[in-house]
């Protein structure tokens, strides 16, 4: 009965970090379009879009909006360096996952293309193309080992 419950919590681990996983590229693709820099407000003085959406909510100067950059970078230091002390154990779940995931995402993919017309698939599939390559790379760079280059960050 243990056996059984450690594999439920172990796949349900699995599943979360996955969904997380599949949220941030996603979260890191819509970030990195242009458009998404400025979010419509002339008064933003750095190329975040998070930085720039407190700044146009809260208003921010110049100023701050450079001391908030500070802030993220060091408390983003701070969080990778968490992170990395789970990373082997989430990349081993993962690596046991992932068939099951990629299997699941192409029955997804081929339903929503399903619907789609013609020229709608096309511009599905280069998106969906663009968000696996940079999921991809994403994963060659934080490959134990590897270091790669740091991630561009505000």
């Amino acid at each position: 009965m243990t056996t059984t419950s450690k594999t439920r919590a172990v796949v349900l681990l699995g599943a979360a970090f996955s969904i997380g996983l599949t949220v941030g590229a996603l979260a890191m693709v819509a970030a990195k379009r242009p458009d998404n820099h400025r979010r419509g407000d002339s008064s933003c003085t750095v190329k975040s879009g998070r930085i720039c959406y407190w700044a146009g909510v809260l208003q921010l100067t110049s100023d701050q909006q450079d001391t908030l950059v500070t802030i993220y970078r060091i408390n983003e230091a701070a969080t990778d360096s968490i992170h990395g002390t789970v990373r082997p154990a989430m990349d081993s779940i993962y690596q046991t996952i992932r068939p099951r995931v990629d299997s699941q995402r192409a029955i997804l993919r081929d339903e929503v293309r399903s619907i789609l017309t013609p020229i709608q698939r096309e511009k599905y599939d280069s998106s969906t193309h663009a968000y696996d390559e940079a999921r991809r790379k994403g994963r060659d760079r934080s490959a134990p080992g590897q270091g790669g280059p740091p991630r561009a960050r505000p």
